[in-house]
């Protein structure tokens, strides 16, 4: 099925890669015919910017080249040239942002889990995965809960299903450290949840 869409914006607050991917996406739902669609992409280049995009293209592509039928894989091929990141360098800053991720005050738990899980997509798309107890771990780990905390978080956790360990621990954290609604409710101030040394030391 296609659609009369315009083709997505290069703008300074969206990186090359998820450009390109809103890129690939609009090519599959476009009714744009094939030899129109690279000359409609490169007008729709940013002219006002340090890399000044659109002169490069034109200056390297000619017209033929941009309305030919693989015209817009040839302009991909020059943007990825020009915008895009090393593969390795690229998937080791995915990694370090992933990596050095943990939870700030001015997040709320909810906010947390989203970011947390957008950070891990992005490397798991680099084919980077870990198991889901080491990623239920991470999570907790990376919230910055007392041990208090973390114990009872754990309570609501089954380890003999661990293919669901990381499902449960989201599940869990939001329930005992802040409401699904974005609450920052912490666990040390709660008067509902308290852990006695004797619980602690049973489990």
């Amino acid at each position: 099925m296609s659609m009369k869409v315009n083709p997505p914006v290069l703008s300074n607050d969206k990186t090359y890669e998820r450009y390109k991917q809103e890129l690939l996406a609009w090519c599959e739902i476009t009714n744009l015919e094939k030899g129109k669609q690279g000359i409609a992409v490169a007008l729709s280049l940013p002219e006002q910017e340090k890399l000044r995009i659109r002169e490069r293209v034109f200056d390297e592509l000619t017209t033929d080249q941009l309305k030919a039928e693989n015209g817009l894989t040839v302009l991909i091929t020059i943007l990825d040239k020009h915008l895009g990141k090393d593969e390795l360098v690229d998937s080791l800053e995915k990694y370090e942002d992933f990596e050095d991720f943990k939870w700030k005050e001015t997040q709320s738990i909810t906010e947390y889990i989203s970011d947390f899980d957008s950070k891990y997509s992005k490397i798991v798309k680099k084919n980077m995965t870990l198991l889901p107890e080491i990623l239920a771990f991470k999570l907790l780990k990376c919230a910055n809960i007392s041990k208090d905390e973390r114990m009872l978080v754990l309570t609501g956790m089954n380890y003999e299903r661990k293919d669901t360990l990381y499902e449960q621990a989201k599940v869990s954290l939001k329930k005992f450290k802040g409401s699904a609604s974005g609450g920052k409710d912490s666990l040390e101030n709660s008067s509902d949840f308290k852990l006695e040394p004797t619980f602690l030391a049973e489990n």
